[in-house]
């Protein structure tokens, strides 16, 4: 039978070793610590002065394709190294917090314990050992303050070396990398819409004739494992889309040759049972955003405010919760790159903003609020001889932004209602509009509008600019085509069905897809001139890819390939 005051000796023992050991774990990963935030001085990752050295090199000889291929390589090493390290320094900093609180819950309870434990006969302790355990709790206790905030300190440090994502760190200086060209964005689709996101494909001669039950010049056709309402886009060998459902969200990259799946990743974020779990409309989904890529990493975001960048064999290079969108029908706004930056639009009911990521490390460069309503449309990138400029619409404001700062240039009060189709580019002007609006046609050098139309306006799709012509198609099937710098109406045409993806120029053609899956395919030109309408036989809603001779189409449940002769 254990003595009076016996257990509570034990747990007091047993607390007081526990302190112990936890104090000398916490000493050793402050230690740890220290010594990384030292390397990380001497040795930053993402300072490679031999990957400086290669881009300079490159820069000399442009066409050495094995010495653009060893840059590559080296830039995603010193990626992974990156985060490897950042994963690191944030998991000693866990442990470190963890172990710190175990030891001060362990040492206070335990003196709580030794406070009420029975005392023996004797009298009490002299004074002078009475000051002495005083000064003993005091030392132990500063001690331990100042080693957790010590410990603090570093790893705010090492953060700073680290530009840890989430910080916004002001523009970055992006004259050491490397960027696809013109022909590159051009060959491949990298984002909704196509390169800047304006609806032209690049030179190729395209189907017009294809047949979804025959299997006529379907050169693959794969089911996509989970729902997704964003288009494909194309790099190279591989196509890119996402899929979600309440229970998960995915990536998928797809051989563009034969159509087969080489990877799916899952993206962890919130699960379906969350408070915060957004509500959305049948229209969008969880994956109604287009992903986009630079040509070696690829980005997705969710209805979830989870984006994702990841390498293209699917290793997940870093992870940002922008907050879950407030949104009446979810969240679709598509990605869009320009050199080092991925432009988010991120217009919720709560607030609205446009940033830019740096997509090598996942670090908000910038971010400029919008005074807007919620938005569903995407970023148009306006670059030519004169301009470089990233293009939102929204309500109330059509508005211009510089690409590298964020800074606002110039924005016009023409919108209403509910904002999705996204602006155009050409002619020299911008162009936007919406359902219950008007299509305008905006000068970016005076930011006026230079005229504007009022009648069968899409509340979806986006408007497509080449000169001559701007056209735009509503969701009830009519399609309205005008002269693009006067704004006379040069023809109106009706289709069976109605329009929710937006219109591609490819091959003097317009590809126009509608809800049932049938390709109008006309000409660009003053008169509609039918040129064919073949057909998938699967409801579709979202906008081809069109890529080296090849378009990709994405049905309800499969993504298809079309290509082959007319």
């Amino acid at each position: 039978m254990d003595k009076p005051g016996q257990g509570k000796e034990q747990i007091y023992t047993l607390l007081k070793n526990t302190a112990i050991v936890c104090g000398i774990f916490s000493i050793l990963v402050c230690i740890i610590i220290l010594l990384n935030y030292l390397q990380l001085r001497s040795a930053n990752p993402l300072n490679s002065l031999k990957l400086e050295e290669l881009v300079r090199l490159y820069r000399e000889n442009p066409g050495d394709e094995e010495l653009k291929k060893e840059i590559r390589e080296l830039d995603l090493l010193i990626r992974k190294a990156f985060f490897t390290q950042r994963w690191h320094i944030q998991t000693g900093g866990y442990l470190f917090v963890a172990g710190f609180c175990l030891f001060f819950a362990s040492i206070s309870v335990s003196r709580l314990l030794k406070k009420k434990a029975p005392r023996p006969a004797e009298d009490p302790a002299p004074e002078k050992i009475r000051i002495s355990r005083f000064l003993s709790r005091v030392g132990i206790s500063v001690f331990a303050g100042c080693l957790f905030i010590i410990t603090l300190i570093l790893l705010y440090s090492s953060d700073k070396i680290l530009l840890t994502p989430g910080e916004e760190t002001g523009a970055a200086d992006i004259s050491a990398r490397e960027y696809p060209s013109e022909e590159e964005l051009f060959s491949n689709w990298p984002s909704f819409r196509g390169a800047y996101g304006n609806g032209i494909a690049g030179a190729g001669e395209y189907p017009v004739e294809w047949d979804g039950k025959t299997g006529k010049n379907i050169l693959w056709k794969t089911e996509i494992p989970r729902e997704g309402f964003n288009s494909p886009v194309v790099w190279e060998n591989r196509v890119f889309l996402s899929g979600a459902d309440e229970s998960a969200r995915e990536v998928y990259c797809l051989d563009a040759g034969s159509g087969t799946i080489l990877w799916q990743v899952r993206v962890d974020d919130i699960s379906s049972g969350s408070p915060d779990f957004p509500e959305v409309s049948p229209d969008t989904g969880y994956a109604a955003p287009g992903i986009t890529t630079d040509g070696t990493s690829v980005f997705a975001v969710f209805a979830t405010g989870i984006l994702v960048c990841l390498d293209f064999d699917g290793t997940l290079l870093w992870k940002l919760d922008l907050g879950v969108p407030d949104n009446m029908y979810g969240h679709s706004s598509s990605l869009i790159t320009f050199r080092n930056m991925l432009y988010v639009q991120y217009d919720r009911a709560d607030k609205a903003e446009l940033m830019a990521v740096d997509t090598a490390n996942g670090n908000i460069l910038w971010k400029t609020k919008r005074d807007v309503l919620t938005s569903w449309a995407s970023p148009l990138i306006v670059k030519d001889n004169n301009r470089s400029e990233v293009v939102l619409n929204a309500n109330p404001v059509v508005a211009s932004y510089d690409l590298s700062t964020g800074k606002e240039l110039w924005k016009i009060d023409c919108m209403m209602g509910e904002v999705a189709p996204s602006p155009a580019w050409g002619c020299g002007y911008v162009y936007a509009t919406t359902q219950f609006a008007s299509l305008v046609a905006i000068n970016p050098e005076t930011a006026e509008i230079e005229w504007e139309y009022y009648d069968d306006l899409p509340n979806v799709a986006s408007p497509l600019a080449f000169d001559p012509y701007i056209l735009i198609a509503a969701n009830y099937g009519v399609v309205t085509t005008f002269d693009c710098r006067t704004g006379d109406v040069l023809w109106v045409q009706e289709f069976d069905e109605g329009f929710y993806s937006s219109p591609v120029y490819a091959n003097r053609n317009v590809y126009l897809l509608d809800m049932k899956g049938r390709m109008n395919i006309f000409q660009l030109s003053g008169e509609y001139v039918s040129v064919n309408s073949p057909e998938l036989y699967e409801d579709t809603v979202t906008t081809p890819a069109f890529s080296r001779g090849r378009i990709y189409i994405r049905g309800k449940h499969h993504l298809f390939c079309i290509g082959g002769g007319e």
